[in-house]
């Protein structure tokens, strides 16, 4: 191999990655497990936390609080993955928490925030090389 491999061997590889914060889910899994007898798939945070937005709101609210107005609440949801809040274009957002990836595995540098009051701030679009922010 030439230097660039060489060097690429001894230096030691790794990544940031957004993910859920799986502290959460690793306490609904095991809820699940006892009620089910086996791992619940991923996704099933998902479909929980649907479910369980929807429960909450018609408990507190009435059925009348199904508006879309409700749901695109910029102050968003807690679910088990974190927290999320939906987009009036469809979309949605979800609060991740930053992992720092590297052989071994991957090790939380930074929680999943809980909630989305006092959030503005937005990723800065690329600045074109020669520029300056």
């Amino acid at each position: 191999m030439g230097r660039s491999g060489d060097r690429a061997r001894r230096e030691p590889f790794w990544r940031l990655d957004a993910a859920p914060d799986d502290r959460n889910y690793k306490n609904f899994a095991e809820r699940y497990r006892a009620k089910y007898g086996s791992s619940p798939v991923r996704t099933a945070s998902l479909a929980y936390d649907a479910t369980a937005l929807v429960a909450a709101l018609v408990k507190t609210q009435g059925a009348g609080a199904l508006t879309s107005d409700t749901f695109v609440n910029p102050s968003g949801f807690s679910g088990v993955d974190g927290a999320f809040r939906f987009k009036s274009d469809g979309g949605n957002e979800r609060g991740l928490a930053v992992y720092k990836v590297q052989p071994g595995g991957a090790v939380m540098v930074s929680p999943a925030p809980t909630s989305f009051s006092g959030q503005t701030a937005q990723a800065s679009p690329p600045v074109a090389p020669g520029q300056s922010e």
